[in-house]
């Protein structure tokens, strides 16, 4: 926040007043300040302020905290296996391991290094969670990181209280809780752009789910892929907007659209109790008249 100057009424630098320009001299008549004018300019800078605070901050909401364990710098590179704390169910999977890839997803078995997406579904041997597949770079700019909460804290109650906004039909408390965030990393080859989304991996008892959350996103003509995969694609789903021009940039459909009524969070229940994604608190099953009912009122809301 700006320095704050309070002067003698009626006299400031370089001001003008009726006796033609006037200088600040140093006297002590320059120690009787206007209170009331000092009053009205501190709270106008402290207003504008807290206004340019809560830009960032609506900026950045979707976004769980930035923190945790950090991937190396590299180009198509991924994390370490990643033990989990918990078993991770799957659409009929459970996972103890994880690894985080640079290049915008997420696999269980192995690390991946593809870069070029490809549209869903796959019909491969694979399950694959993909905030956000493209070819990244941060060799340059950009951190990929990952961490896990199991005890009792913040950030699993928030977990708790999202899934139970967005599932109501359920009974859930957040057990675990793992988040891989991609922040600001630039597109290939060091563009020093600056993309930044993660994937919130939220577990408890026999129910599990996937956050997919959106920060900045850079504009782009490199085709983007948003969703989820499994092996055989018994169960996928396409973020809209994915492989068109609103897949990047400041109108970006990931960040400005939700599948839960918050700009730039899309949500899915991914244990093998649920046969589709939720939209609008409804169960949408894959190749339905409902998904594509979801997709065609996409295309209509972003001009798709």
């Amino acid at each position: 926040m700006p320095g704050v100057t309070c002067i003698k009424p009626g006299t400031a630098q370089g001001s003008h007043t009726d006796e033609g320009p006037q200088e600040l001299k140093k006297s002590k008549s320059i120690v009787t300040y206007d209170l009331s004018a000092c009053f009205i300019f501190v709270c106008y800078h402290i207003n504008v302020y807290m206004q340019d605070f809560a830009v960032h901050a609506h900026e950045s909401r979707p976004l769980y905290p930035i923190v945790g364990l950090r991937s190396g710098n590299s180009d198509d590179g991924s994390s370490p296996q990643i033990l989990l704390q918990r078993p991770f169910p799957y659409f009929g999977h459970s996972y103890d391991q994880i690894y985080v890839n640079h290049n915008g997803h997420l696999t269980f078995d192995t690390p991946w290094s593809s870069y070029v997406p490809q549209p869903f579904p796959l019909y491969g041997s694979r399950d694959i969670i993909a905030p956000f597949w493209t070819d990244l770079d941060n060799r340059i700019n950009g951190q990929v990181y990952y961490n896990q909460y199991t005890s009792s804290s913040i950030l699993l109650q928030q977990a708790t209280r999202d899934i139970r906004r967005y599932f109501p039909e359920l009974s859930f408390s957040a057990e675990w809780v793992f988040v891989a965030t991609w922040n600001e990393v630039a597109y290939y080859p060091n563009s020093g752009t600056q993309t930044t989304f993660q994937a919130v991996l939220i577990s408890g008892g026999q129910y599990s789910f996937v956050l997919m959350n959106y920060g900045i996103i850079a504009p782009t003509r490199s085709n983007i892929q948003a969703g989820y995969d499994t092996m055989n694609s018994t169960h996928h789903f396409t973020i809209p907007g994915s492989f068109s021009t609103a897949a990047s940039g400041n109108d970006a459909n990931f960040r400005l659209r939700s599948n839960v009524h918050v700009p730039g969070r899309w949500a899915f229940r991914t244990d093998d109790g649920s046969r589709g994604c939720i939209y609008r608190g409804k169960i949408k099953t894959r190749g339905s008249k409902a998904i594509h009912s979801i997709l065609s009122q996409q295309r209509h809301d972003t001009g798709l």
